[in-house]
């Protein structure tokens, strides 16, 4: 899935410890794409044996209560972070005048994760005339999302989340021993900076879950063409 806060820190967090980036570090062993997706035709990685980790299993709640960090109707965590060209990008930026849309991602350099952005790239033109914002998110520092991008020519920024604070303030952080990962999660903030839509478990190569995601982004746009407000 940012004014007076530190780089890659939710606002108010700054005193908290920067977390150990995974991606300075060799993948965890026998481990694979973070959420097990199912085989797609893709590029191959550009860091050849590199592999996405493995994020914990979690037990759907039987609560009543929807107690998903950022859940859909709530307002979505401010942040403020660099993307891949260091320059800082704020959630605030685009309240009352664009929609955002956050793709966490595990791993820069990942089989998964080149498919996953890969494919939102290829049809960003869905989302760029829909007026939305589209970010890859994941811990990777700036200097290595920068070379993921120029690998893959991604048409959108890729932010860098390296302590971790923006994944967890949206559900989408994961530890795996002393290595802490985002998940692949989807996550659309609507103009009045509330959590419209998320998805908790996005399988690459499953067309539904992107159709999801793009009839999501065509919901926001409704109001608008029938006159109602959209914005503050």
């Amino acid at each position: 899935m940012v004014v007076a806060s530190c780089a890659v820190c939710l606002v108010g967090a700054c005193s908290s410890p920067p977390f150990e980036n995974p991606s300075k570090q060799g993948a965890p062993a026998g481990t694979d794409d973070a959420k097990g997706d199912e085989r797609v035709d893709a590029a191959p990685a550009a860091a050849a044996g590199t592999a996405e980790p493995k994020g914990p299993s979690v037990a759907a709640s039987t609560n009543d209560v929807d107690r998903t960090p950022a859940a859909v109707g709530t307002e979505a965590p401010a942040f403020r972070v660099r993307d891949d060209e260091g320059r800082w990008v704020q959630l605030s930026d685009f309240r009352g005048k664009r929609p955002v849309l956050l793709l966490f991602y595990p791993k820069d350099f990942t089989s998964g994760c080149t498919a996953e952005l890969s494919n939102f790239a290829a049809k960003h033109d869905l989302f760029a005339k829909q007026g939305v914002a589209v970010f890859g998110v994941s811990i990777d520092p700036p200097e290595r999302h920068h070379a993921f991008r120029e690998s893959l020519r991604l048409p959108f920024p890729l932010l860098a989340d390296e302590d971790g604070s923006v994944s967890a303030a949206y559900g989408a952080l994961a530890e795996q021993g002393d290595q802490r990962f985002s998940l692949r999660k989807v996550v659309l903030v609507d103009r009045n900076g509330i959590v419209a839509y998320r998805n908790e478990s996005y399988r690459v190569g499953d067309a539904r879950h992107f159709d999801e995601v793009v009839e999501a982004v065509a919901r926001l746009s409704k109001p608008a063409e029938a006159g109602e407000r959209t914005g503050p």
